[in-house]
C-alpha cells in the first residue's frame, strides 16, 4: 500500500498503542500528533487548550496531519477530535491516506480513561466530568465523521 495510515477514534480507543505496533511490523515511520505537537510548542496539549483554546488546537494538528501525510509510509496516531473537526470544517479526505476507525466498545474505551492522571492529559476529559457520560456525548457526536471518513473499521478490545 503506497498510502499513509491514520488511526483515528476516540481518546482511549487505542490508537498510538495500535500505530506504534503497526510501525513496527510494517516497519514504517510513525507520527503521534500529540507529541509532535507538544515537542514543537514546548507546551502540552492541555496547555495549549487552556492558553490558546481548542480552535487554535485544531488548526495546529490539522496543519501537522498535512505535513505528515506527505510521507506515503507514514503510520500516524490522530487527536480523537481531528477527523470530526475537519468533517466539520468541509475539509476533503486526503486521498493518499487510508483511515483506520478503531472501535472498541464504549465501556472498554471508558475504562481505559478511568485513570485520574490519564485523564488529566487530556483536556475534554478532566476529572471534573463525568466520564462515562463524557464519552457517551463525544461519541454520539463524533462517530458520523469516523465512519464518513473510515476505510477500515477495527472493532478492538
Amino acid at each position: 500500500m503506497n498510502k499513509a495510515i491514520a488511526l483515528i477514534g476516540l481518546s482511549g480507543c487505542g490508537k498510538t498503542t495500535y500505530a506504534k505496533v503497526l510501525s513496527e511490523k510494517l516497519d514504517r515511520p510513525l507520527y503521534d500528533l500529540d507529541a509532535l505537537i507538544e515537542s514543537k510548542n514546548y507546551l502540552s496539549v492541555r496547555e495549549i487548550f487552556e492558553q490558546f483554546g481548542e480552535a487554535h488546537f485544531r488548526k495546529l494538528e490539522w496543519e501537522l496531519f498535512l505535513e505528515c501525510i506527505q510521507d506515503n509510509n507514514a503510520i500516524i496516531a490522530t487527536g480523537g477530535g481531528l477527523v470530526p473537526h475537519a468533517v466539520m470544517c468541509g475539509y476533503k479526505k486526503p486521498l493518499n491516506v487510508f483511515f483506520v476507525y478503531l472501535s472498541p466498545p464504549l465501556e472498554e474505551i471508558i475504562r481505559r480513561l478511568e485513570n485520574p492522571v490519564d485523564r488529566l492529559q487530556r483536556p475534554l476529559l478532566d476529572n471534573s466530568v463525568d466520564l462515562s457520560q463524557k464519552v457517551t456525548l463525544l461519541h454520539q457526536a463524533r462517530s458520523k465523521a469516523y465512519l464518513a471518513w473510515a476505510d477500515e473499521i477495527i472493532e478492538t478490545f
